[in-house]
């Protein structure tokens, strides 16, 4: 299954990426949103590193990808894909769920691509295909819930 590893890593990358990105987000959110954003983005960021840890574990266990453990590749390919956003700490609160929400669509479209690319190399066994359908249903919801969260911003 070494046809997957690198399509794994990039995939395991911008988890990290958004992870440290919603981590950062909970900790700096501030106004009078503050409650719901800071509770929603640890949300996000906790789930992010369910999504980490469970996706690692089916690479090594169920696929025998054993260097997707590794650190040092997804770390440096995550800081990469950090720098495509804008930091949380320099926005407002708008901005901030604004970016969150830009980063959960783009995560939708990477899992979809990671699923679509394991597909078709045949090597998406039925529990990953699961898992990963079920981090998409619910970061369809996270997508709900800051398009929600930003609509209510710009009303008021």
């Amino acid at each position: 299954m070494q046809n997957a590893s690198n399509y794994t890593i990039a995939y395991i990358s911008f988890i990290r990426a958004a992870y440290n990105w919603f981590h950062a987000a909970h900790h700096v959110t501030s106004g009078t949103g503050f409650s719901g954003d800071h509770a929603l983005y640890a949300e996000i960021y906790e789930d992010y590193l369910e999504v980490l840890d469970g996706i690692i574990e089916k690479s090594v266990g169920t696929c025998g990808i054993e260097n997707i453990a590794a650190p040092l590749p997804t770390l440096k390919l995550s800081l990469e894909i950090l720098a495509g956003y804008p930091s949380p700490e320099s926005l407002t609160s708008l901005a901030i769920a604004s970016a969150a929400l830009k980063i959960e669509r783009d995560y939708l479209e990477v899992v979809e691509e990671f699923f679509t690319t394991l597909e078709s190399l045949g090597q998406l066994p039925l529990g990953l295909n699961d898992f990963l359908a079920a981090s998409a249903n619910k970061h369809d919801t996270y997508v709900y819930k800051l398009t929600q969260r930003v609509k209510t911003e710009v009303q008021d």
